[in-house]
């Protein structure tokens, strides 16, 4: 018995080059390629934009020339950084409350006992 042979890849399917739709995301420069990297204040207002509801996945990504998926994924990356906005101001106000109470108290601490050193010192000079 032979073994068997495995099966081969149509030609179609062999590192087949880049439709231009998808190759907008890459800049060639000397014949490199080099992948695109956004800013987060553009990421942010994609995203927006994506949650507005106004438009498309499809025509913001073809305004803004990127592919759908990343459009999809910072609304996601938004739709769950927002919680985190509203929720760590009112812990950040709570812990500042607090800790401004231990703090007042280490102050009061603090001053008695350099009231009776300097009280001390006093009576010793």
């Amino acid at each position: 018995m032979t073994a068997r042979q495995p099966a081969r890849a149509s030609p179609e399917l062999r590192k087949a080059p880049l439709s231009p739709r998808y190759r907008r995301n890459y800049t060639t420069s000397r014949g490199t390629t080099t992948r695109r990297r956004f800013s987060d204040k553009f990421k942010a207002t994609v995203a927006l934009e994506a949650l507005r509801g106004d438009r498309t996945v499809q025509q913001i990504a073809a305004k803004h020339r990127i592919h759908p998926t990343q459009v999809a994924s910072w609304k996601r990356q938004a739709i769950d950084g927002l919680t985190g906005v509203f929720s760590d101001k009112v812990r950040k106000a709570e812990n500042n409350e607090v800790e401004v109470k231990v703090l007042h108290a280490r102050i009061g601490k603090l001053a008695v006992e350099n009231d009776f050193l300097s009280q001390g010192l006093n009576a010793v000079a």
